[in-house]
């Protein structure tokens, strides 16, 4: 998105319209010239800028104004002089594609420290819920996950992981 953004500064409607530093933005005109606007951001300062006539834009139409013109100049000058002097850093590249998903590997009735590094092999975060749970499994194996076993998620998820208390009860005592 960055990448095609900064087009509009550089060879798109808004060209002539650079800050100094790498920076994208969007122009644009409300319905029948009602407003034009501008919005404009670089890696670490965002600001929109809009024109119309304050006596009311359905009235008093902007015929001929458009986001690039007085909207991209007020940002243009308002941008150039709100980042003098400080550091104008690049954009980032993603370092992975947007929509990118893995899934939840299985690791009920792993130790913790199994379940981890199994989650974390898969790119995922672990948090660990407080307490621990009533189950038939050993004492400090994982019960359950959350969110659980196949689903896709995001890379760097959080995977809660609920542990057992090792007692199970609500079940007929012994022997019965």
């Amino acid at each position: 998105m960055n990448s095609i953004l900064q087009g509009v500064l550089t060879k798109g409607t808004a060209a002539g319209r650079s800050i100094g530093r790498p920076a994208a933005g969007k122009t644009g005109t409300c319905e029948e010239f009602t407003c034009a606007v501008f919005a404009g951001f670089t890696p670490n300062l965002a600001a929109a800028t809009a024109y119309w006539d304050f006596r009311g834009p359905w009235q008093y139409k902007v015929y001929g104004v458009y986001g690039a013109d007085i909207p991209g100049g007020m940002w243009q000058q308002s941008m150039r002089s709100a980042l003098a002097g400080k550091p104008a850093p690049g954009f980032q590249t993603p370092t992975r594609d947007f929509g990118d998903t893995t899934n939840v590997p299985q690791v009920k009735g792993l130790t913790v420290a199994a379940a981890t590094a199994k989650l974390k092999g898969a790119d995922l975060k672990v948090q660990v819920a407080s307490g621990s749970v009533d189950s038939d499994q050993p004492k400090g194996t994982v019960v359950s996950a959350s969110p659980d076993a196949g689903t896709s998620v995001p890379p760097g998820t959080t995977i809660i992981l609920y542990v057992s208390g090792g007692k199970k009860h609500g079940g007929p005592p012994p022997g019965d």
